[in-house]
Formats: structure tokens, C-alpha cells, sequence
């Protein structure tokens, strides 16, 4: 999977988990209001019975009230009793157990019977009945509560919580996309920088080339040669060439190294060929310090899925250690061979070699290995891992063997699954 897919897959699983905390934020929500709900209705049963027990302890006003519903008036006790002085004792009554309950709302009641049920409430839902059958000494008496602020009551509980809760799910939300906008902005810029950076070094490759090209034929016409100034001109185009390349390289090494290849394009990449392309521009320089280079490229598959351009970089970049990391004459031997299920391509030098305390670090950046006797070998700690980027964007492995003054392998590896 690429990086943008990830990045991709990241934001579908953040908002999905973040729309899924909401929805369970409203679920909670709800339970929350059915549980107060229940509790706030066990509340009013307790009230409903210390209200009755309240009620029969006055003898008079029961009296009254089975009197009201002896009459053959069919009208609700509502209407019988509202102008007289028991309707207002059983509305104290009722709001002082109330407010023992500490249930403060405002409500309407009346004191119905099962027989004549008429009543001056609407409908019945969310009325609370409670039975005067002991308190009054009559059956089928009934004392009917309805609280029409309820909910409103119920809601006003858990309310703060909520719309703290659904305050702080917002401001994440709102916080997540502006960090994934600053992001997607930040990686705009850096692609641009590396397209730039990777257009710049392609454009100085060609011309250095051409120069150090000329600077070789120059430096063959014995003619020229002889002159003491012009020599002397050749060996400053060619060491100056020889810096450019490197900080082209060492651009293209933190290019890659600061942004995966992956996300580049791949091709079909013939190994062998470009290890052929990457020792031959290497056989002077190796020559000219009176060494040896040697090729056995005995794979039988060698065509694998890579970036042709930056797996010839990584080579170069090897076989430039093999080179510059030793005080003897190189040897360098390129070897490659092949089984039913990988390839492999293995460099060997007999360079100064990394002890076994700095072979675990060599591939993080910008980490250098002390060179010991071997002076004025510059660079930015940058080739190792750009190495590794570049095998691992093929799907590669690489892995090194070293010991102090015997030398480097390094061996490389891709999968068949890789290979065409």
C-alpha cells in the first residue's frame, strides 16, 4: 500500500471513529434520559404515597371529597371542588411532599374516580395515578398528577454534559481537518521542492557530464599537456567537476531520503545492465588508483520492478564507499545470482571495513562512521539510507557484513513476486 493510499485510509478511519463517538455520545444520551427518567418516576411514586398517607390524616377534607363524588354530578372533582378551601389544602399538601422530594416542577392534579373517569386532562400520558382507596375509606378514588415539564426537567439533568461532550467532539473534528489541511499544504510544498530539486540535479547531470567528457579529451592531447598552466587548468575543471557531482548526488540522496519513492512511478529495470552502466563509469577512477573491479553476473533472472534512475544512484553510491573507504589498491568484485524465489546482487570490497558497534546505525541519516586513517572523505551521511530507500521501494532487502580491515559486503535481495 502507498503513502497516499495510508493517508487516505487514516482520514476514512478517523472520521468513521469520530462520526462513531458522536453516535455513541446520542446513544448515551438517551440512556442517560430513559434512566433519568425511571429514577425521576420511582421519585414521584415515593411522593405519591407520602401524599396520600398526608391526605388521610385529615378526616374532614376526605369526607368532603367522597361526599363530592356521592353526588350524581358527573363532572370531574376538579370542577366541584376548585373554589373551595379543600382543593387548595390537597394543592399544599401535594407541593410540600414534592418539594420534600426536591421535585420542583410545575404540575396539574385532580381526584378522579374509576366509575365516572372524566377528566380535565387531555390525554393521560405521562400522568401518575396513585389509589386513595385507604386514605379516603371509598373505592375507586384515584389522585391523577401530570407534570407537563417533565422531559424539559429530565434533559435539563444530563444537558450540560452533552453539549460539553458534543462542544469537545467539534472542536476535534474542527481541529483534525485543519491539521489535515496544514498537511495536504506541507506535502504539496515538499513534492514541489523535490520535483524541483530532482529537475534542477537532472538538468546539471547532462552538462557536468559534457564537461568532464572534454576535460578527458583534453587532458589525452599531449600538447596540452605539457603546458605546466593548462595543466593545472585541467585539474581544477576536473576537481570542481568531481565537488558538483557530489553535491548533486548529496541532493538527490536527501531528495529521496525526505520523501518516499513509492509514491514514484516503477518500470521494468534490468539490473544487470545497470550495474554494467554503473562499473564502467567507475573502471577509471578504480584503474587510476591501481585497483580492480570485476562483474559475475550469473543470474538467470534480473528484470525487476524498480526506478531504473535512482537504482542506478544506489549503486554508484556503493561502489563509490568501495572505493573511497580504503588505503589499499580496491578490489571490488559485483556478483549476482538467482533461485526459484529471489535475486540477489552482492558487492565486496577490502576497504577499512565497520566494526560490529557501528554496523547497526550505518543505515540511519546522517550517521557517519569514523573513517580512522582514511582523511578527507566528505559527505553528509546520506548514501546508506538513500540505498536503502531506493531497494526497499522495489521491494528489496539489503543487509551488510563487515570486519575492520578486511572489508564490506554488501548483499541485496529482491523477490521473485517482484521480477518479470
Amino acid at each position: 500500500m502507498n503513502r497516499r493510499k495510508k493517508h487516505l485510509l487514516t482520514v476514512i478511519i478517523t472520521f468513521t471513529l469520530l462520526t462513531g463517538l458522536l453516535v455513541i455520545q446520542f446513544v448515551w444520551i438517551w440512556r442517560a434520559a430513559e434512566m433519568q427518567g425511571k429514577q425521576f418516576n420511582n421519585t414521584v411514586d415515593m411522593a405519591l404515597y407520602k401524599i396520600t398517607e398526608s391526605i388521610s390524616k385529615d378526616k374532614l377534607m376526605c369526607s368532603n371529597i367522597c361526599r363530592c363524588f356521592r353526588e350524581e354530578n358527573e363532572q370531574a372533582f376538579y370542577y366541584n371542588m376548585q373554589n373551595s378551601n379543600d382543593w387548595e389544602k390537597i394543592n399544599a399538601i401535594i407541593r410540600k411532599d414534592l418539594e420534600y422530594f426536591e421535585i420542583n416542577l410545575e404540575y396539574d392534579f385532580e381526584v378522579i374516580h374509576s366509575k365516572k373517569p372524566h377528566s380535565i386532562f387531555k390525554s393521560n400520558h405521562g400522568s401518575y395515578f396513585k389509589c386513595l382507596d385507604k386514605a379516603l375509606q371509598q373505592s375507586g378514588l384515584y389522585l391523577k398528577i401530570k407534570f407537563p415539564g417533565k422531559w424539559e426537567f429530565v434533559l435539563a439533568q444530563i444537558g450540560p454534559m452533552f453539549i460539553i461532550s458534543i462542544i469537545f467532539i467539534l472542536l476535534i473534528t474542527v481541529s483534525f481537518i485543519i491539521a489535515l489541511m496544514n498537511y495536504l499544504k506541507e506535502r504539496r510544498l515538499a513534492e514541489n521542492t523535490r520535483n524541483f530539486i530532482d529537475n534542477m540535479t537532472h538538468e546539471f547531470k547532462t552538462p557536468l557530464a559534457n564537461i568532464s567528457f572534454a576535460n578527458n579529451r583534453i587532458k589525452k592531447d599531449e600538447k596540452i599537456m605539457d603546458s605546466r598552466r593548462l595543466k593545472r587548468y585541467c585539474e581544477i575543471i576536473e576537481n570542481e567537476s568531481r565537488k558538483l557531482n557530489m553535491q548533486i548526488d548529496e541532493f538527490l540522496k536527501v531528495s529521496a531520503s525526505t520523501n518516499r519513492l513509492e509514491e514514484t512511478p516503477v518500470n521494468q529495470t534490468d539490473i544487470h545492465a545497470v550495474i554494467i552502466k554503473s562499473l564502467k563509469s567507475m573502471e577509471d577512477q578504480v584503474t587510476e588508483r591501481g585497483g580492480n573491479i570485476k562483474m559475475e553476473l550469473e543470474a538467470t533472472q534480473f528484470t525487476i520492478q524498480g526506478i531504473e534512475f535512482h537504482m542506478m544512484n544506489a549503486i554508484d553510491n556503493i561502489l563509490d564507499n568501495a572505493m573511497k573507504y580504503t588505503v589499499k589498491p580496491p578490489e571490488i568484485l559485483v556478483r549476482t545470482n538467482s533461485d526459484n524465489s529471489h535475486l540477489y546482487v552482492t558487492f565486496t570490497d577490502n576497504g577499512i571495513g565497520i566494526s560490529k558497534e557501528h554496523l547497526q546505525n550505518i543505515f540511519e541519516k546522517y550517521y557517519r562512521v569514523p573513517t580512522g586513517n582514511v582523511h578527507d572523505v566528505k559527505g553528509y551521511g546520506l548514501g546508506l539510507p538513500y540505498v536503502r530507500i531506493v531497494v526497499e521501494s522495489a521491494g528489496g532487502k539489503i543487509k551488510v557484513s563487515s570486519k575492520p580491515d578486511k572489508g564490506t559486503t554488501i548483499k541485496i535481495s529482491f523477490p521473485l513476486s517482484q521480477i518479470n
